[in-house]
């Protein structure tokens, strides 16, 4: 079974398609000593997809299937989640920005590229993974990086996290995370069993101690990117 490193992690995974195959073959790992967990795509989890996302391809149930068990296992044994956003790594460091679907992320990021070039790289522009190891908080890309596919292998310490807002003018505050829990909720995946939940609050609870969550309230300008290296730099 082949291994693929996703999120400092050694995952067995067996593609079924050809086109799971290309999606995953970035993150191949020929080196791995040892195996973290295994993820078997049963027909009852390409059932439970088709129901959540009906008439797509099977190979999209079936790379669905795969994130949602690698998700679990993350935030069961590896201090780890995924949130719906778009990372970018910028001196350094991991900065996401997360908002609901068509509110702007990607947009928002293709302007820090295209202002400042090289200096930012794309992590991950759809659901990149955090995890909490030896007690710092790393933002990870992974295989499944939105329609776009744009993000980067790559892994880096968490310096902050924004949530956007659309707005005719661009403004950035600091922001309570609890009051804000809710927002950051329908932002990942919440587990149905009590531990798991547990988990995610107690993970979401150390990273707000650990770096500054912001609201953005932004346009598509050149001026929200310069809005928030205001409080970043």
């Amino acid at each position: 079974m082949p291994i693929y490193r996703i999120a400092d992690l050694n995952i067995a995974i067996e593609p079924k398609t050809e086109f799971t195959e290309r999606y995953l073959n970035s993150y191949l790992y020929r080196d791995a000593s040892r195996i973290d967990f295994s993820v078997v795509v049963t027909r009852e989890m390409i059932e439970h997809e088709s129901h959540l996302i009906p008439n797509a391809k099977v190979e999209i149930y079936e790379t669905t299937a795969i994130f949602r068990k690698i998700c679990s296992q993350i935030l069961k044994k590896y201090d780890g989640f995924f949130l719906h956003s778009s990372a970018i790594k910028y001196n350094g460091m991991a900065y996401l920005f997360t908002a609901p679907s068509g509110t702007g992320k990607s947009t928002h990021c293709g302007l820090w590229r295209q202002m400042l070039g090289d200096k930012v790289i794309s992590i991950n522009d759809d659901k990149p993974i955090i995890r909490k190891i030896d007690k710092q908080f790393y933002t990870f890309g992974n295989p499944w990086m939105g329609k776009e596919n744009v993000g980067n292998n790559l892994k880096v310490p968490t310096g902050g996290v924004f949530i956007l807002e659309r707005s005719q003018t661009n403004s950035v505050e600091k922001i309570n995370p609890v009051d804000n829990l809710s927002v950051l909720l329908n932002q990942t995946s919440c587990p149905t069993d009590k531990q798991s939940m547990l988990n995610l609050l107690s993970l979401l609870n150390d990273l707000f101690k650990a770096v500054p969550l912001y609201r953005l309230k932004c346009n598509m300008s050149y001026n929200a990117v310069k809005t928030v290296l205001s409080v970043i730099e």
